[in-house]
């Protein structure tokens, strides 16, 4: 079996009430959350999972307190954290297409774009719930050829070792990725999972499409990996590529 690296980037931080990923926490107390995004190798291919915000001031006056030092912008960590620049990669995937999942995606010249087909759909015509998550201008044919994405449906097999799996519920068609790494199998699982804690505790936020899915979804993680990088976990340091186990 292919065997892949996954190191861990962060890409900024927002500061949001903690009711929003844990509903029993007390009602106003906030805490800084990261942005997590990765950088996946075999050693013959380059992936991305997920990009980040696209403008920190933009976060701060439309969603969030937000801030994103220097070394947390997405080149500059791919720089220090796997030695690529934007032109080395060959994929990017994204596991869902809210602000904070795509935006710098018109920043790689040559990779394939990969999500869910009905993702895609949801995206560019949004219900009013979700609307305000999702910017077109940052994926569609204003940012990137409609020629340079692939469109994925189901749990599918994406490269030797490496799958795309449906995890719907924090948005409608959700996906996450399942690597075969030295430790085993990795879900990175962006916002299907904020955190290990609503993994470990079945915990499901507000920001979502639908409770029930998100619950499922969980369920799936559970029996499909060893270990997560969850997209806000609050303990995942940049560059770190040992993650935590999954409680079965």
């Amino acid at each position: 079996m292919n065997t892949w690296t996954v190191t861990a980037l962060v890409l900024g931080q927002h500061r949001i009430d903690k009711t929003i990923f844990w509903p029993e926490s007390p009602a106003g107390e906030k805490f800084w959350v990261p942005v997590t995004a990765a950088a996946v190798t075999d050693g013959r291919h380059r992936i991305v999972v997920d990009t980040g915000h696209h403008d920190t001031q933009w976060v701060n006056a439309h969603m969030a307190e937000a801030v994103c030092a220097p070394e947390e912008e997405l080149m500059t960590a791919l720089r220090d954290g796997v030695g690529w620049r934007a032109e080395d990669v060959d994929y990017v995937i994204n596991t869902h297409l809210h602000f904070d999942h795509c935006g710098h995606n018109r920043d790689f010249p040559r990779a394939v774009f990969v999500t869910h087909r009905r993702e895609w759909q949801t995206a560019t015509d949004p219900n009013a719930e979700q609307a305000e998550l999702y910017l077109p201008e940052l994926f569609d044919e204003r940012a990137i050829s409609p020629d340079r994405w692939r469109f994925v449906e189901g749990d599918v097999p994406f490269l030797e070792g490496l799958h795309l799996i449906e995890t719907p519920g924090h948005s409608a068609a959700h996906i996450s990725v399942l690597a075969q790494t030295a430790e085993g199998t990795l879900c990175i699982a962006g916002d299907a999972c904020c955190t290990l804690r609503n993994l470990d505790e079945d915990l499901v936020g507000s920001t979502v499409y639908s409770r029930e899915q998100t619950a499922a979804s969980y369920a799936k993680i559970r029996r499909s990996a060893d270990r997560i990088l969850p997209g806000h976990e609050p303990k995942i340091q940049p560059f770190q590529r040992h993650f935590p186990r999954i409680r079965k």
